[in-house]
C-alpha cells in the first residue's frame, strides 16, 4: 500500500507525520509540503533527512488557491487541461506513483486536482480527511466540501462526469480522522475514526518531531507561571481589547510573572513595546514546544485560540487553561461565528482542565 500526505500548515505536518508513525509505519507514504507555510522548502529538507516518508514534495501550491493562478492562457488550453488534469498537476508537482490511499486536511482547488489525478490513476483511492484543528469539527468546513460536489443541473453534471471525468470530494470521503470524534459537529457522509493522543513519551517521536521543526535551534524559554496566547484579531481588524486585558491580568500576578506567545501575523510586537517577555521564534508549532516543555505549573491563558485546547485534545496534558472571552467588553466579529461555538463547546468538553472566566480574577484559582 502507498499513501500520500498534503499538508499546507506546520500543525497538518505535525498530525500527518504522527498518523505516519504510528500507524503506518512499514507502508510507503510520501508527503506534499506547499508553501502555505513560511520556510516551507527548509522543513521539507528536514523531513527528508528523518527518513519517515519516502518521497517528499515542495509545492507552490498558494498562488493556485489563492490567486486562482492556472497553468492555461486561453479558454481552449482550459479544456485541454480540464479533460487531462495530470498534465496541470505536473506544473506544480510531478508525482510518479499510483497511490492507495490519499490523506487531506483542506478541501481546496489544489486538493482537489491531486485528489481527481490520483482516482483516475487508480478507481480504488481511498481519500481521507485528516484533523487541520478546530475547523475540521465545525460546520464551517461543510459548506467548502459541499462546494465540492456535482451541480444539481443534469446537463452541466453530464458534462462534468462523462465529458471531463471529473472526480470530486463529495461522496467520495472514506474516512475523517480526529484526536475527539464527539466533538464533530458534522460529517461528509463517511467514517470518523480517533487518533491516539500523540505520546510525548514516545522519544523516538519526539527526536523525528524536534528534527523536522528544528526545536534544537529555538531560542525561547516558555518559563513563566503564565503563558498568554495572543491571537490574529490585531491583524485582522486593528481589535486591541487583549492588550487592556492583559495589563490588568499583569496588575493581579505581575508582569514578570507573564509571557507573550505573540501571534506570527501581527504586524507589530505589541506586548514587547510594554515590556512582556515575548517569544522570538514562530516557525516551530505550539504543540511541539508543549510536547518539549513541563506545563505542570504553568497557567495557558488566551480570549479564544486553540493554543489552549490542543495540549488536552492533542497530547493528553493535564494542563490549567482559561478563556477570557466572556469577559470581553467587545467582541471582534470573528468571535460571533459558527467557528467559534465550536470552540467554546470543546472548552466545555474539559471542565477539569479548562475554565471559560466571567472574571479576570478566575485565573488565579
Amino acid at each position: 500500500m502507498r499513501i500520500l500526505f498534503v499538508c499546507n500548515t506546520v500543525y497538518q505536518v505535525l498530525v500527518a507525520s504522527w498518523i505516519k508513525y504510528k500507524y503506518y509505519r512499514n507502508e510507503e507514504c510520501d508527503i506534499i509540503v506547499s508553501d502555505h507555510m513560511n520556510r516551507s522548502e527548509h522543513l521539507c529538507q528536514n523531513i527528508a533527512q528523518t527518513d519517515l516518508f519516502q518521497q517528499v514534495y515542495s509545492v507552490k501550491a498558494k498562488d493556485y488557491v489563492y490567486k486562482h493562478q492556472r497553468p492555461y492562457n486561453n479558454r481552449a488550453e482550459k479544456y485541454y487541461y480540464s479533460i487531462f488534469p495530470d498534465k496541470a498537476l505536473a506544473h506544480y508537482c510531478k508525482l510518479g506513483n499510483t497511490y492507495d490511499v490519499l490523506f487531506i486536511s483542506n478541501y481546496n482547488t489544489f486538493n482537489a486536482l491531486v485528489f481527481d489525478v490520483l482516482k483516475r490513476r487508480n478507481r480504488d483511492l481511498k481519500l481521507n480527511i485528516f484533523e487541520d484543528g478546530l475547523a475540521t469539527y465545525s460546520k464551517v468546513t461543510a459548506k467548502y466540501y459541499r462546494r465540492y460536489t456535482y451541480p444539481d443541473n443534469k446537463l452541466i453534471r453530464f458534462v462534468y462526469k462523462r465529458i471531463f471525468r471529473r472526480n470530486l470530494f463529495a461522496g467520495n470521503v472514506s474516512t475523517m480522522s480526529v484526536f475527539e470524534k464527539d466533538l464533530c459537529e458534522w460529517c461528509p457522509d463517511c467514517r470518523i475514526e480517533e487518533i491516539e493522543k500523540i505520546d510525548i513519551t514516545d522519544t523516538a517521536f519526539k527526536k523525528l518531531v524536534n528534527q523536522i521543526f528544528d526545536y534544537a535551534g529555538i531560542a525561547d524559554k516558555y518559563d513563566k507561571a503564565y503563558i498568554y496566547f495572543e491571537e490574529s484579531y490585531y491583524a485582522d481588524t486593528g481589535y486591541m481589547e487583549d492588550v487592556s486585558l492583559i495589563e490588568q491580568l499583569a496588575a493581579l500576578v505581575g508582569k514578570e510573572n507573564i509571557m507573550i506567545k505573540i501571534h506570527p501575523r501581527n504586524p507589530v510586537n505589541r506586548f514587547k513595546e510594554l515590556g512582556y517577555q515575548t517569544n522570538v521564534n514562530t516557525s516551530v508549532p505550539w504543540e511541539v514546544i508543549a510536547m518539549n516543555t513541563d506545563l505542570s505549573d504553568t497557567k495557558l491563558v488566551s480570549i479564544a485560540s486553540t493554543s489552549i485546547l490542543n495540549p488536552i485534545l492533542v497530547l493528553n496534558l493535564d494542563v490549567k487553561s482559561y478563556s477570557l472571552i466572556n469577559i470581553l467588553t467587545i467582541k471582534p466579529e470573528l468571535l460571533n461565528g459558527p467557528l467559534s461555538n465550536t470552540l467554546i463547546s470543546s472548552y466545555k468538553r474539559f471542565p477539569d482542565n479548562i475554565t471559560i472566566c466571567s472574571d479576570l480574577s478566575d485565573v488565579l484559582k
